[in-house]
């Protein structure tokens, strides 16, 4: 992997747009709810349509574990732990849990009776073997300092886990540790297989990578009776469309949609909209390469830092809905401090960004790449990354694109270049001190 320094931008809301009566609870008027396709009959299966912004091009969740794979197949799969509304672990698969005296390890107590859609029953097998997955996938990292070679089952419902050393956010690490079907996966990776089982409210029906992932309930779940019969998940990547798609009835419900048509339908009543803020917590940064010229250089990287307006971005990409990022911990966790006075970050200078980019050789300016993910918020906030920079000198070739080819060009590229991103994180402030203090990424 290449290593990255990122200068952190903004705190931005996690923002989804559904039209009333969309909602995921149990309606008292069953005959009212969206079928997708125009009827209201009770007899009809009760499908939600929701339009989401990046497609994982997978279906086989340790090829994404990030949000954007989450946001995809969270209906479908299920971990050992999960977040609660606060940000807080909480045991989803697991039934309950005892911590070794010394710190080192965790006896988990697995649910009974839990079905994977293949209609398997899940057993303390299942989860070694998802967690060997886990560890030999790119997302070793979230499951922290554990020694797969220590870690055993006890019985078909109980696993000791241990770990190399005592881990201060194990619960919220563990809400990465998701759990497949042994059988199922072999099956699927034979291709005698279609569809990987996991044990949630629904399972696969069909997909079309890139275009659309449909679901169905499964009647075994182990959580109770869902309301919704199919979910019809949809890739609309321009936030624009989506709005459309949702207005003209298209879909019922949108992720991420435009800041200001959020901030239209919030301030119209008679909208027939409801707008909601998830608990997630997302910062946007800008990252670069710094084993590149002229990115290696910190002169540069601080040249780039006292050229962006951060407040600018806020308002113009998100009409204001957020904080601007004062730190490497993001204000949505506890741990949170504003940096003092002391000089620790830059602040908006264009003439001390000229002067830098003097000291650093470039007193007519540079040219740097920027690659960013092809969705409408990324959009927003490149244009206004593009002019800020431009001010200063730096001309930025900018291009948009999959989720897979941008993290696939951070991981490999060997050429200068500016990746804007915006990490998901959990409520535990060592997940954000590790992504900026680990051997491959950093902060300005």
């Amino acid at each position: 992997m290449k290593k990255i320094i990122a200068l952190a931008m903004a705190l931005v809301m996690v923002l989804g747009l559904a039209a009333c009566g969309s909602s995921n609870t149990t309606s008292t008027d069953p005959s009212t709810s969206m079928n997708g396709t125009g009827t209201t009959s009770p007899d009809s299966p009760k499908i939600l349509r929701v339009a989401i912004t990046e497609d994982p091009a997978s279906i086989n969740l340790f090829d994404r574990l990030d949000g954007c794979g989450r946001a995809l197949w969270m209906p479908v799969y299920e971990s050992l732990f999960d977040y609660d509304e606060n940000v807080a672990p909480y045991c989803r698969l697991a039934e309950s849990y005892e911590l070794d005296d010394d710190g080192l390890g965790i006896t988990i107590h697995l649910r009974k009776g839990v079905k994977f859609h293949n209609g398997e029953e899940m057993t303390a097998d299942d989860v070694m073997f998802s967690l060997k997955l886990g560890l030999e996938s790119n997302w070793a990292s979230a499951y922290g300092d554990i020694n797969y070679d220590k870690c055993e089952i006890i019985d078909d419902y109980t696993v000791h886990f241990v770990f190399n050393s005592v881990q201060g956010p194990l619960l919220y690490q563990l809400c990465y540790c998701y759990i497949l079907n042994e059988d199922n996966y072999n099956a699927v990776q034979a291709g005698t297989e279609q569809a990987y089982a996991g044990t949630g409210a629904y399972k696969w029906s069909d997909w079309t990578i890139g275009l659309e992932y449909n679901m169905v309930k499964f009647d075994e779940y182990w959580g109770g009776e869902k309301y919704f019969d199919e979910l019809n998940m949809r890739i609309i990547s321009d936030a624009s469309v989506a709005i459309l798609e949702l207005e003209s009835g298209g879909v019922d419900m949108i992720q991420r949609p435009n800041a200001s048509d959020a901030e239209r339908i919030m301030a119209d009543p008679n909208s027939g909209f409801t707008v909601w803020q998830g608990s997630r917590v997302k910062n946007m940064n800008l990252g670069f390469n710094v084993q590149a010229a002229p990115s290696d250089s910190k002169l540069i990287r601080e040249a780039v830092v006292a050229a962006i307006n951060p407040e600018e971005v806020l308002e113009v990409a998100f009409a204001g809905l957020g904080t601007v990022s004062t730190s490497v911990v993001p204000s949505g966790i506890s741990a949170w401090e504003p940096y003092g006075t002391d000089g620790k970050q830059y602040t908006y200078d264009v003439e001390l960004a000229k002067a830098k980019l003097a000291e650093a050789g470039y007193p007519d300016g540079l040219t740097i790449p920027l690659y960013y993910l092809n969705t409408s918020d990324m959009q927003h906030v490149a244009e206004v990354l593009i002019g800020q920079l431009n001010r200063v000198g730096i001309t930025v070739e900018s291009q948009a694109m999959e989720s897979a080819t941008l993290m696939d060009l951070q991981m490999n590229t060997n050429d200068t270049a500016m990746f804007l991103r915006i990490l998901n994180f959990s409520g535990d402030p060592n997940q954000v001190i590790n992504i900026a203090w680990s051997p491959e990424v950093g902060y300005v």
